[in-house]
């Protein structure tokens, strides 16, 4: 008797006598394979969707925080123009209606010095002025207003700064009328020998000018390009009552006006003809046998005893896309408003945020370091009581500084010292924070300051430098 065949199961020939069997599994093959394949896609899709919510959060506050600070700036407008009176109605709540209300308020204030002012001039009562006045008005209503609240107020807070430079002409001008009058009526004395010497062709000082005349007119003729340097500087720190915001300090002083030399460092690839003008001495520091070194961001007690410190702690943003310099003046909404948790589309279409980064070394250099590119830089800065200080500020290319959302400094266009060699080759003065295009005298209150820098790369190597001084 011959044993009985062992039979293997075929699934093969299972699935080709169930076709429906078959085409089941088929599906559901393809439907598992399909849901594998879009599964990343989703995640990714998501999470796209996610960053482009943060980044028009973020846009939106930085815009809120914008109209914030246009509408207290028209407020201190107000104020000081003394366009509110104490029967003035109360300012509306919607910012739009509040900021047209604010400039109203701020031009008739304007249309009533300058009603008091052609009367004068006219000899005709002030009633009267006021009438041709509103008749020339109407013949140039203002523009209507944007359609977006941020546009529509920052439209109407230029209609009040334009008619509170308005009013700051005629006063100077009434002012050098007066010195004017007074002047026509009241010639001063002049001894014979002044009298002399003006009828022979030249000034009563004579024809050249003495030391005390030229200190005078700001034209010391010893060290000039440090003095400069120093001056613009502390000028920079300075209030602007037309605008509430401080005036920008210069980038050195000492240069040529109007020189220009070949460029050694070229811009962004939107301007590839960038030239600079003659290099600037750069401002005196302290006596460096006395100088004390350190790393920091806070003084007075537990802070380290030192007269430069360097600030080598920054939360970094960027890169952004800059093709020249010309971005430096554009505004960004990092600018309106730090926010560490913000999200942006930067350079190449990637989303940036802000980084914590620390320099090992002098000076700071921003990652990543990317050509035709902004960064913005924030650190804050504590102290135990108000105190005046320096900042040295040094960079390539181009910077702006704010100190407590007030602008202090704006880089110059003068050839800078690192232009001419590498700044890592210039070894005395990394050994002393020594990188320094320009200085101001700014004022820190007592515990925390906030700085923010606007950095500018056209092409290759990139840094900055704050160090505070004493």
């Amino acid at each position: 008797m011959k044993p009985a065949r062992r039979r293997f199961w075929n699934p093969f020939s299972l699935l080709l006598n169930r076709p429906f069997l078959a085409a089941s599994l088929l599906l559901h093959a393809l439907l598992l394979a399909g849901l594998w394949a879009l599964g990343p896609y989703q995640v990714s899709t998501q999470r796209q969707v996610q960053d482009q919510a943060r980044i028009e959060r973020t846009l939106r506050e930085a815009q809120r925080e914008q109209v914030r600070r246009q509408l207290a700036r028209m407020e201190k407008l107000e104020r000081e123009t003394g366009a509110s009176t104490a029967g003035s109605p109360p300012l509306p709540q919607d910012p739009v209606a509040r900021a047209q209300a604010l400039a109203e308020r701020i031009e008739a204030q304007e249309r009533k010095l300058r009603a008091r002012e052609l009367a004068r001039l006219l000899q005709i009562s002030e009633p009267e002025a006021r009438v041709r006045l509103q008749a020339e008005a109407a013949k140039r209503p203002p523009a209507p207003l944007p359609a977006q609240p941020a546009d529509a107020v920052a439209q109407l807070e230029r209609r009040a700064r334009d008619a509170v430079q308005r009013m700051q002409d005629s006063a100077r001008r009434q002012q050098e009328g007066s010195t004017l009058a007074q002047r026509s009526t009241s010639p001063p004395a002049r001894s014979s020998a002044d009298a002399q010497r003006s009828a022979s062709g030249k000034s009563a000082g004579g024809s050249s000018d003495t030391q005390a005349d030229r200190k005078a007119n700001g034209q010391s003729g010893g060290a000039s390009g440090t003095q400069s340097a120093g001056k613009s500087g502390s000028q920079g720190a300075g209030g602007n009552a037309a605008n509430g915001e401080a005036t920008p300090g210069g980038g050195g002083g000492g240069q040529a006006a109007g020189s220009q030399i070949s460029p050694n460092s070229i811009g962004g690839v939107g301007e590839p003809a960038r030239t600079y003008t003659a290099a600037a001495a750069p401002p005196p520091l302290t006596d460096r046998a006395r100088m004390r070194f350190a790393e920091a961001r806070t003084f007075g007690p537990g802070a380290a005893y030192a007269n430069r410190v360097y600030l080598d702690r920054w939360y970094v943003l960027g890169p952004f896309d800059a093709r020249s310099s010309a971005v430096m003046s554009e505004s960004h909404p990092a600018e309106v408003l730090v926010d560490l948790d913000a999200v942006y589309r930067g350079k190449g279409g990637q989303l940036v945020s802000w980084q914590a980064q620390q320099s090992p070394t002098y000076p700071f250099v921003p990652e990543p370091v990317a050509p035709d590119a902004l960064y913005y830089a924030y650190t804050e800065v504590r102290v135990d009581q108000d105190t005046e200080v320096w900042l040295d500020i040094g960079a390539d290319d181009d910077t702006k500084l704010w100190l407590n959302d007030q602008l202090v400094w704006t880089s110059g266009n003068e050839t800078k010292l690192w232009y001419q060699r590498p700044w890592y080759v210039l070894n005395d003065e990394m050994s002393h924070y020594g990188l320094v295009e320009g200085r101001v005298l700014v004022r820190l209150k007592a515990g925390r300051n906030t700085l923010l820098l606007k950095l500018y790369n056209g092409i290759d190597l990139m840094f900055f430098s704050v160090v505070i001084a004493r």
